[in-house]
């Protein structure tokens, strides 16, 4: 997660913090005034809660220096008990460098160290404790999630099956977010007629087994005549929303092609990527790449995915991690050189998930996906 840092300044000084999980990764980012980097970004220390090798940083304004104090890692720092750190308190990662010679070690300085009580039990601080670095060597960390596609609940036996596959996906791996690729219901059959029941069931399933893990569908051509009720049990048909678990570096942006055409809304979103960020995109469709194996029926239009490659400003194309589609109902993927300038992207298709033309003994599964973030670069596999 990322702690928002607003900019420290006599009257300004607190660190907000929404929300702490178990495991999360913390990022402190912000604009630290002292003498030596006035006014430059820094990136602070990464954390894994609940470990005993923390210092909490004070920034001393009056005299632009630093105090640096050792607490427990329990109680005060659990969960969402964390609600604000007030007047300049930063967390930070203690990860000293080895040292290689010792006769050229810093040596710590002396001062007089006071015991303080806490709720957790007694802990030591120091007022002359040495500076520790704002830019601590960075662990590469990791965001498993899962893609999902076609399931197709309302169909044959396919909540039957998607109730028994759904479970594995998410039991391994510890993972962190989910995609739905569309088709998830087969809503628009016998004109909409069970419709609500099927939505309704789909998005009961998939509650009652992520419990807290977020997720987001994408709405697929089974869907798209059912639009109100799939905006109702699973939200807006485009968007973009922070990828859980990246502190903000990624982007998880998905689409509408339900009909075998980008909506103006979902071109509008492509044109407006922030090169600041990377991003993963899914949608139904899959698009025409070279080599691509799925039926060309079940492929969008050479000039469909021109529009899209070509609606991703130049800037932001090498910060396109991967596309994700669907509907397909087979596995296919191309790991590079997917269209002209686009080198480093990767492209899915997911097979079946449900029912629904699929071979009764045939391949149904999801993608498990890993985003590896080590300092400002973001891979995913």
């Amino acid at each position: 997660m990322e702690l928002s840092l607003r900019s420290l300044n006599s009257s300004v000084n607190t660190i907000y913090i929404e929300e702490i999980f178990p495991g999360d990764i913390c990022l402190v980012k912000g604009f630290f005034i002292t003498g030596q980097i006035k006014n430059q970004e820094v990136t602070g220390a990464y954390y894994p809660f609940f470990r005993r090798d923390i210092y909490v940083m004070q920034v001393n304004l009056p005299a632009l220096g630093w105090r640096v104090q050792e607490v427990p890692s329990c109680c005060e720092y659990k969960y969402n008990e964390i609600r604000q750190l007030q007047k300049g308190w930063l967390i930070m990662y203690r990860q000293p460098k080895p040292v290689k010679n010792r006769s050229k070690a810093v040596k710590r300085q002396s001062g007089s160290v006071k015991k303080r009580s806490t709720s957790c039990g007694t802990a030591i601080s120091s007022r002359s404790a040495p500076r520790r670095s704002l830019n601590p060597r960075v662990k590469a960390q990791t965001v498993n999630f899962a893609v999902i596609g076609d399931s197709h609940v309302g169909y044959g036996n396919s909540l039957a099956i998607f109730r028994n596959l759904l479970p594995r996906a998410v039991s391994s791996g510890n993972k962190r977010f989910v995609i739905f690729g569309g088709d998830n219901t087969q809503a628009g059959a016998n004109h909409g007629n069970n419709a609500d029941s099927f939505y309704k069931e789909f998005k009961d399933a998939v509650t009652s087994t992520l419990g807290s893990i977020p997720y987001k569908a994408s709405i697929g051509n089974w869907e798209a005549s059912t639009q109100p009720l799939f905006t109702k049990y699973l939200g807006a048909v485009t968007g973009m929303m922070n990828f859980p678990g990246t502190q903000g570096k990624v982007r998880y942006v998905w689409l509408d092609c339900a009909l075998g055409r980008f909506t103006a809304d979902s071109i509008n979103l492509l044109k407006n990527l922030d090169d600041r960020y990377y991003h993963i995109i899914d949608f139904h469709w899959p698009l025409k790449v070279s080599g691509i194996t799925v039926d060309p029926s079940h492929v969008l239009s050479t000039a469909e995915t021109a529009k899209f490659f070509t609606a991703v400003p130049v800037k932001v194309r090498d910060k396109v991690l991967a596309v994700f589609t669907h509907h397909g109902h087979k596995f296919y993927r191309k790991l590079s050189n997917i269209y002209p300038g686009y080198t480093k992207t990767k492209f899915f298709v997911t097979g079946c998930s449900g029912d629904y033309k699929c071979r009764p003994n045939g391949a149904r599964g999801y993608y498990n996906g890993t985003l590896t973030i080590s300092g400002a670069a973001v891979t995913v596999m």
